[in-house]
Formats: C-alpha cells, structure tokens, sequence
C-alpha cells in the first residue's frame, strides 16, 4: 500500500513539472542501454564530465520568500534534460527549521522511474562550516541511495573558513572524492546566478 502511495506521489510530481517544462522547452536526452554493474537509471552518468542543476522557482517563492519544495532539473553540457528531482517535507519542518530541515529529495528520469533518493536528518547547528570539520553537529550530510534503501553513499560537509568543501563517501563511508565550491555564494532566488562546484580526487 506504501509503494503504490509513493509510485502515485511521484506521478503527480512528474506532472506538476511538466507546468515548468511543457512540450518544446526542454529536451529530454535519450535512455541508454542497460550497462551490466550499474544501477539501472544511472547509465547516464557513464559519460559526462559535468551537471548542471538549475532550480525551478515560482514568483511566489522567489518574491514573498515564501519557502516550498525545492524542484530541479538536471542537465548535461549540451542542455538535453537527464533527471527531474523534487523535495519532499512538510509544511511545518520547512517553516519552523528553514534551511536547516530534513527532507527527501526523490530523482526521476524521463520514464518517471525514481531512480536515486536524497535523505538528509534535521541538525539544528548544520550548515556551520567553520565549524564543520570540528563538530559533526554543525556538518550537514546526505545519504544517497536507491528507491528501495540500498545505500549508494554518502557527502558530509568539510571544515572550511571560504569555500565550502565537502566529501563524497562511498558504502563503507570511505572518502573517494572531494567537492570545493565557489568563494562566495549569494542566496537569492530572485536571482539567477550560477555557480560552480568542482570534484577533486583525494
């Protein structure tokens, strides 16, 4: 009963991003085949260098500061469209804790086919990073798995004075990769900024 709960919450998500990127707007790249040891759905990893990740903001949001579920969509260098990913939190945890909340980020492509899920606990101090590389309450940290729980890995914000940094862990949580930001970060989604962030081998 959960599973098709869950199944239907992600189509009427699907459909709620089709209001942001109706027919000819947006060009969805095609499924690849099958690659034998990947998880099905993330074929299209294999072979780019980058991802763009642009958030879908309404006026309402971007204007009154009103904060809602966050909406992506995720694209390759060329444009083509990959991933569609949206958050799931309640009203409350949004409005009282900001962006310190928990919440779900669910990954779809262009079947529909959930493929990967973001989990992030509440940490009232999260999100210090001066702090980070010194008390584990103020890092943030996701865990990224498939649909059904299998944890792919993990990424766990760094001690840094400038840029924010963070690790990327895998199952065994295990640092393979790390993650440096731009020097500075303006918050406004009145604007359109863009930002880049760069994975660096350890």
């Amino acid at each position: 009963m959960d599973s098709m709960k869950n199944k239907n919450t992600i189509e009427m998500e699907k459909i709620e991003s089709q209001r942001h990127l109706l027919p000819g707007q947006v060009a969805w790249i095609q499924k690849p085949l099958p690659v034998p040891g990947c998880p099905s759905g993330l074929e299209y990893l294999l072979n780019i260098s980058n991802i763009y990740a642009e958030q879908l903001v309404s006026l309402t949001e971007a204007f009154l500061d009103w904060e809602a579920n966050n909406k992506y969509v995720l694209k390759n260098s060329s444009g083509m469209q990959m991933f569609y990913a949206f958050e799931k939190t309640d009203w409350c945890m949004r409005f009282c804790c900001g962006k310190q909340r928990s919440f779900v980020i669910h990954i779809v492509d262009s079947t529909n086919q959930e493929i990967l899920r973001i989990n992030r606990g509440f940490k009232f101090f999260g999100g210090n990073q001066c702090c980070a590389g010194i008390c584990n309450a103020c890092a943030h940290e996701i865990e990224v798995t498939s649909p059904d729980g299998i944890v792919y890995g993990y990424v766990k914000q760094k001690g840094s004075f400038l840029r924010p940094k963070f690790y990327i862990l895998d199952d065994n949580y295990e640092v393979v990769l790390n993650i440096e930001g731009p020097l500075c970060i303006i918050h406004d989604k009145s604007l359109y900024l863009k930002f880049a962030f760069i994975l660096i081998a350890i």
